[in-house]
């Protein structure tokens, strides 16, 4: 949704929809390569390390890159913690919360949004 809202288009000039991650298989092994794919050719790759609030990054779960966050930050106490905002099945809505090291082992890659300047300063 963010990605439309952007107005990013696809490769073949066609503008990405809600419903493009649809089809793609519910077992999380089977969609992994799917949703890289997805995010190689939307947006931009950069290192983990160099990641930023307002960057996509591609989870593993429970191996595979199957599934897409946000990386927030959340102020905690005058204290900078960096989030995740995702879509969570078992909420039922998208949540954000604290990218402990539950979470960061997780992370396979990290996008950025084209177009989107960089001004973000920790």
């Amino acid at each position: 949704m963010v990605a439309c809202e952007l107005g990013i288009h696809v490769q073949d000039g066609s503008s990405p929809t809600p419903y493009m991650f649809g089809s793609y298989p519910p077992q999380p092994i089977a969609r992994g390569a799917a949703v890289r794919s997805w995010c190689e050719k939307l947006l931009i790759e950069k290192p983990i390390a160099d990641r930023l609030p307002g960057d996509v990054l591609a989870l593993r779960i429970p191996r595979e890159p199957c599934h897409c966050a946000i990386l927030g930050e959340l102020n905690l106490s005058g204290t900078k913690v960096d989030s995740l905002i995702h879509a969570y099945a078992g909420a039922d809505k998208v949540v954000e919360h604290i990218l402990d090291a539950g979470w960061s082992w997780r992370i396979a890659g990290v996008f950025s949004f084209p177009g989107v300047e960089e001004t973000w300063h920790r």
